[in-house]
């Protein structure tokens, strides 16, 4: 029986590669409660670092006045353009972490929301055929350790159907 999710042949050619024949939202509600959990991890994180960020350079800024520099003084440049730096450092981390939490969060949440829908699938098709053939998962999918049980009781309902 084909461990995929998609239920489709692994050696059906379609011209695309398997990473794009994959459906990665397979239950969209699950998948997108856990990105929007690390979308707000993400959002957290960068207002965070954002404010200390602020926190840090308006410090360095007040005590420049408080040690009474004129504003045109050369350290008032040499802070702006550090605080230029460091916003386009904060902008690109804080995009690069926002897309490792999307991209992380759907991978992820496919490991586990594909198990759970290829075992319903498996129940159905087992309701609709009375057939038990053996449940297997993609080898980087969690609940691997529910197979062998449950393909345990799969095996006895084989023999109690031959039998009966």
């Amino acid at each position: 029986m084909n461990s995929k999710a998609s239920g489709s042949p692994a050696s059906a050619p379609t011209g695309k590669p398997s990473w794009r024949r994959k459906k990665y939202l397979i239950n969209p509600e699950f998948q997108l409660t856990v990105m929007g959990f690390f979308i707000g991890l993400a959002l957290f994180t960068i207002l965070i670092f954002y404010w200390a960020f602020r926190l840090v350079f308006g410090n360095f800024i007040e005590q420049a006045q408080e040690m009474g520099l004129p504003q045109g003084h050369p350290i008032f440049q040499f802070l702006q353009d550090q605080q230029s730096t460091m916003n386009l450092i904060i902008m690109t981390t804080s995009l690069l972490l926002f897309v490792f939490l999307v991209v992380g969060g759907l991978l992820l949440s496919h490991q586990i929301a594909g198990p759970l829908y290829r075992l319903k699938k498996h129940m159905e098709m087992i309701g609709d055929k009375e057939e038990f053939p053996n449940l297997s998962f993609r080898k980087k999918d969690f609940f691997q350790d529910l197979l062998p049980p449950i393909n345990t009781v799969l095996e006895r309902l084989r023999k109690s159907s031959k039998r009966g």
